[in-house]
């Protein structure tokens, strides 16, 4: 099943507008990012479709930590993220469309 991901994504009371960022990479040194500020969740135009999923699947992670404020670490982020990308595409059979995304 194909499933378009949307332009924002809300996690209780945060949101942001999802872009991809020129730069991303190069500037901060990650491929993805979440500004609570700004509401923008950024990830690197050099990723491919796989990584990208990966790395959206971190950021909105990352959302869930701040709002639920459970301080998981940058590291179990990455595991739980993957994780939960494993279970959507592997259980699910659920492939994210990327085309509405810029």
């Amino acid at each position: 099943m194909i499933v378009e991901i949307p332009k924002i994504i809300k996690i209780g009371a945060l949101k942001a507008t999802l872009e991809i960022t020129p730069y991303a990479k190069c500037d901060d040194g990650y491929n993805g990012f979440f500004n609570q500020r700004t509401e923008v969740m950024g990830l690197d135009t050099t990723l491919g479709v796989g990584n990208r999923d990966r790395v959206l699947a971190h950021e909105i992670t990352h959302m869930i930590d701040i709002d639920k404020e459970c301080n998981l670490g940058e590291e179990n982020i990455s595991r739980i993220g993957n994780g939960w990308l494993e279970f959507l595409r592997d259980n699910l059979g659920i492939e994210l469309d990327w085309s509405n995304i810029q």
